[in-house]
């Protein structure tokens, strides 16, 4: 069960979902002709950052999350967008939103997550589910996603996390025999041993037990592809840890 408050999911929720949603203008901003309405994203850049401000969030956002959010819209440099294209916010968001009951599932290591509709569910853009009236404040949007979310299904979400935690090992031992630390003999052992609880789970797998990220072994992985796993699979297991922790969002225990 999450040891945070219902509360404090949804913050992080809403917190990480802004800074998703400014960071489409911003990263649009910085290729030439991408943004054939400036003014516009402008204003949407702008305005879920005073969002969060009227919602009263901005006590929820960590310090590097606030000095992003109080700068001018569509001034954001290069390295800050690749900075959260690279964390994979929005595997960190539906996670969250899977442990308030808002999702109830995450999509297969091999597909892209579906950053609008996660968007969308969020109740800074107005046709969020929890926008109920067109003349709501965001103090209101705010309080009515408190108001409505629900603790998840434990049957839907104990098994995702532990899929998330069997993939972020898998991960790790990767690099770790990429990098000469591990023996790949030790991995497959492992694999073996796990192959009964994998199969439980629906996690795919091939004959020898190796975890299958769509049709490729995870072993057979390109450098770039095990990289994008890797972290998507990080930013999903940060969220699940951080929300049966006491610890700061940056502070979640990583290790395998």
């Amino acid at each position: 069960m999450p040891t945070r408050k219902k509360v404090e999911l949804v913050d992080r929720s809403l917190v990480l979902g802004a800074i998703l949603f400014r960071s489409l203008f911003e990263g649009a901003a910085l290729i030439p002709g991408a943004l054939p309405d400036a003014s516009n994203a402008e204003q949407m850049a702008a305005g879920v950052t005073n969002w969060l401000r009227e919602a009263g969030l901005m006590r929820a956002v960590t310090d590097p999350e606030r000095m992003m959010l109080v700068q001018p819209p569509l001034t954001w440099e290069r390295k800050v967008v690749v900075s959260i294209q690279s964390a994979f916010l929005e595997e960190s968001l539906c996670a969250l939103l899977m442990c308030v009951g808002v999702v109830t599932k995450m999509c297969p290591y091999d597909r892209e997550m579906d950053t609008d509709a996660l968007l969308h569910l969020l109740p800074f853009l107005s046709d969020s589910p929890f926008v109920v009236s067109p003349d709501m404040k965001p103090a209101d949007e705010y309080a009515s996603m408190v108001g409505s979310v629900k603790s998840p299904d434990q049957s839907v979400l104990a098994p995702e996390i532990r899929r998330t935690e069997l993939f972020w090992w898998r991960a790790v031992s990767h690099s770790a025999v990429n990098a000469g630390r591990l023996p790949a003999a030790q991995v497959q052992k492992v694999l073996t041993e796990i192959a009964p609880e994998t199969k439980a789970l629906g996690i795919p797998t091939a004959e020898n037990g190796e975890l299958l990220v769509g049709s490729t072994p995870y072993s057979d992985l390109t450098i770039k592809q095990h990289a994008r796993i890797c972290a998507r699979t990080e930013a999903r297991i940060r969220a699940f840890r951080w929300q049966k922790s006491n610890v700061a969002w940056t502070h979640v225990d990583m290790s395998s």
